[in-house]
């Protein structure tokens, strides 16, 4: 997975006019020190989290590693286990742990140099049920049709992303992968995603819906705002990325996933 890099990004315009316009810098109002950066998830079969640090717009060929930093997961406000580390920056839990439904979990992060910092709260979402995939093939466009229904158990995060994987009989090279994002306000969803002729050509198929918690969709659409205006003249202001990390950055989302194979 690709790491975001956390830093405070101040960009200054300057209008060339008939008069001379002098803008001072506050360079300590730039927080420009470094912070611990948290990219938390939380499932029930796979709670994960990427801890690293920002780094400062001066040095930002600095390494981003934190040295032996205390990662807990706490539940309803209390230490309930610990995160270990399994590679650079990324941290999970024993397998063996089990998390609660209606219970509120959050991060936190202890570093000897850059203090305390803590998520926001998350709640463990429930996995949706695919009822059933079907297929359709229009000879007048020539293109497929998958349809995929299922039911939503979450009213509140009706956000979800869908991925679908094809294969064929007795032709291992061949894979299909398509997929893309729902944003449904009901209990009951059906997607209908869209096949060219090559991949129609498929026998059967992985499909996975991913459910999205509220705070995960707004850290991802306010990044792909940021990437957007950063940088460019068409846009005045630069869109900031949401943090919802009390002395860092970062965020705190759940997902869960729900897969089912459908043969044709």
């Amino acid at each position: 997975m690709k790491m975001l890099s956390y830093a405070l990004i101040v960009a200054l315009s300057i209008v060339i006019t008939a008069c001379e316009r002098v803008i001072e810098v506050d360079f300590d109002e730039l927080n420009l020190k470094q912070k611990i950066a948290i990219q938390g998830y939380l499932s029930k079969d796979n709670t994960r989290a990427y801890i690293f640090k920002s780094l400062p717009l001066d040095n930002l060929k600095a390494s981003n590693y934190l040295e032996s930093p205390k990662v807990w997961l706490y539940k309803n406000n209390i230490p309930y286990v610990p995160f270990y580390e399994t590679d650079s920056c990324k941290y999970k839990l024993n397998d063996s742990i089990i998390l609660n439904d209606n219970a509120d979990y959050n991060i936190v992060v202890e570093d000897n140099e850059l203090g305390k910092a803590v998520s926001n709260t998350q709640q463990l979402l429930q996995k949706v049920t695919i009822d059933t995939m079907y297929f359709t093939y229009d000879t007048i466009q020539w293109r497929g049709l998958l349809y995929v229904e299922f039911f939503d158990y979450n009213p509140n995060y009706n956000w979800h992303s869908i991925s679908i994987k094809g294969y064929r009989k007795n032709d291992p090279s061949f894979e299909m992968s398509t997929g893309g994002s729902i944003d449904d306000s009901g209990y009951s969803t059906n997607k209908r995603v869209y096949c060219d002729y090559f991949l129609s050509r498929f026998d059967s198929a992985i499909v996975t819906v991913t459910t999205i918690s509220d705070v995960l969709i707004d850290f991802i659409i306010s990044h792909d705002d940021h990437s957007v205006t950063f940088g460019s003249y068409d846009y005045e202001t630069i869109f900031p990325v949401k943090n919802y990390i009390t002395n860092g950055y970062g965020f705190f989302g759940a997902q869960e996933k729900s897969t089912y194979i459908y043969n044709k």
